[in-house]
């Protein structure tokens, strides 16, 4: 069970006496069959997703679709300055989970 598996599933039983009319998603995320699944794979997205699938809420991405956001930027900045972009975020990510 991931971290925090517990403290998550308090706040899953919760949700529904809440009754949020939708959610707004600030990340992407896929929603899992089991909320522990959810969270491995999509951190608190896919909490997120999950929670509102099980309920039937709606939910709302603040953020463009990544395709639009893309597309967007390589029509403003080339395609090879994005892609520069999106490999250097992710190392300078994967940089600093590993030296935590």
């Amino acid at each position: 069970m991931p971290l925090g598996c517990e403290r998550h599933r308090e706040l899953l039983e919760e949700l529904p006496r809440i009754e949020p009319g939708a959610l707004w998603l600030v990340a992407a995320g896929l929603p899992g069959k089991v909320y522990c699944e959810a969270i491995r794979a999509a951190g608190e997205a896919g909490l997120v997703r999950h929670a509102a699938q099980r309920d039937g809420v709606r939910v709302v991405r603040l953020e463009p679709a990544p395709q639009v956001e893309v597309d967007l930027l390589v029509r403003q900045f080339g395609a090879e300055r994005v892609k520069l972009f999106y490999v250097l975020r992710d190392v300078a990510l994967a940089h600093s989970r590993h030296f935590r």
